[in-house]
């Protein structure tokens, strides 16, 4: 996988061994989303990522980090799509 936007993302607020809470979560995600460079970045490997057929669990849960492990690659792009995905494409 080659999303660095994206995984930065996942890896430095998403992450489990960040430990944030669910508030300062959602604070450091509207923090990133501001940003409209970030946005442009983090949209275009969104688009890219989708239609490249990369797994969205492993997307998530991978050697280098963990965000959540999900039972299905559904549930995975949904969580990503709850998280900040569907304020990129509003």
């Amino acid at each position: 996988m080659n999303y660095p936007t994206l995984e930065n993302l996942l890896i430095s607020v998403l992450s489990v061994d960040v430990g944030l809470s669910e508030s300062a979560e959602a604070a450091a995600i509207d923090r990133f989303l501001q940003d409209p460079t970030l946005c442009e970045k983090l949209r275009g490997e969104l688009r890219a990522f989708e239609v490249s057929g990369d797994s969205w669990m492993e997307l998530l849960d991978n050697e280098s980090y963990c965000v959540c492990p999900t039972d299905s690659e559904e549930e995975a792009q949904q969580l990503i799509m709850d998280k900040f995905g569907a304020r990129l494409f509003s």
